[in-house]
């Protein structure tokens, strides 16, 4: 179901990437599963982050990070962390961005992600305004973004 919701994603279908999304977190909340529940919670995070709803972004990416670090998944941890950053940079705040981004760009290293580790940098040694950011929103669906792994 995550799965059907990140290609609506990739579509810029919104609403029906929402939709999906919601049913799914609704899903793995029920049986329990934390990674799927997190990961769902990061593409729940990434369709307000594109619709511009910027205060379920915050709590669905720092719910994502919790779960991620409770469960000992570095990777997922590297992907939220990214994705906080982003959002920050996006937002002008690019003091808030530089934990986040380095963390992430240091988790990628260390699994071996020279891609997703070099598009933290990136990001990171960016200075983007928070308005030039939105209309062209194709970062947002760059490497460390969507889980490819579950």
């Amino acid at each position: 179901m995550r799965a059907l919701g990140e290609v609506a994603i990739r579509r810029n279908q919104l609403e029906d990437a929402s939709r999906l999304c919601a049913k799914a977190l609704a899903i793995y909340q029920q049986i329990g599963v934390r990674r799927g529940e997190a990961s769902t919670l990061l593409a729940i995070g990434l369709i307000g982050q594109m619709r511009v709803d910027i205060e379920p972004v915050v709590e669905a990416y720092l719910s994502a990070l919790l779960i991620f670090k409770q469960i000992g998944d570095q990777h997922g941890e590297a992907r939220s962390l990214y994705l906080i950053g982003t959002l920050a940079m996006e937002r002008g705040k690019p003091a808030e961005a530089f934990e986040p981004l380095s963390r992430a760009a240091e988790l990628f290293d260390m699994l071996g992600m020279e891609e997703q580790a070099r598009a933290a940098r990136e990001r990171l040694s960016s200075r983007v305004d928070a308005h030039a950011a939105l209309p062209g929103r194709d970062h947002l669906l760059s490497a460390p973004l969507l889980d490819r792994q579950s």
